[in-house]
């Protein structure tokens, strides 16, 4: 389901461009294709928490201790270049109050927050879809508060967009 959906190969068939943050080093490439296929990579310990691995990986994409946060990071890096390339004012990480809402904040009316999850199972695009429900759930009454629209980012670690993600 998630590995069939239409931008889940797109790394695949991206050009290498170390400028632009399109290039992966061989080991991290070879590492990407054998979890892709379901070829087993590993079973040691993550070593940045501790924790053990499975074999095929699943572990590495939803560390909270990396991976998770690197991903959205740099999702959000791509969205703000593309939406100043477009000619619009961001502001990343915007919050009200001691919450932060806006991963992006874009022309001071639209809060963008983002959410990469990770959907190694046959209701991956579930996933995705509850992911964004819970941003709504937890963010959406405080943007509209301030006078934002919101809008719900989500994005599976196999590239595959959520309705909110697909919709903006």
């Amino acid at each position: 389901d998630s590995l069939s959906s239409s931008h889940a190969s797109a790394w695949m068939s991206a050009v290498p461009n170390p400028a632009l943050g399109l290039a992966l080093p061989d080991a991290e490439t070879m590492l990407l294709l054998r979890w892709r296929l379901g070829v087993p990579i590993t079973s040691s310990k993550c070593g940045r928490c501790g924790k053990t691995q499975d074999q095929l990986g699943d572990h590495t994409a939803t560390c909270n201790k990396f991976e998770v946060l690197r991903r959205h990071n740099y999702v959000g890096s791509m969205l703000e270049s593309i939406c100043k390339s477009a000619g619009h004012a961001v502001r990343r990480e915007v919050g009200v109050g001691y919450d932060r809402p806006a991963d992006l904040l874009i022309d001071e009316r639209t809060a963008v927050d983002l959410t990469v999850v990770h959907e190694a199972c046959p209701s991956g695009y579930t996933t995705v879809c509850k992911a964004e429900l819970s941003k709504i759930k937890k963010y959406g009454t405080m943007c509209s508060e301030a006078g934002w629209d919101f809008v719900p980012v989500g994005v599976s670690a196999f590239g595959r967009f959520g309705p909110g993600a697909a919709a903006w």
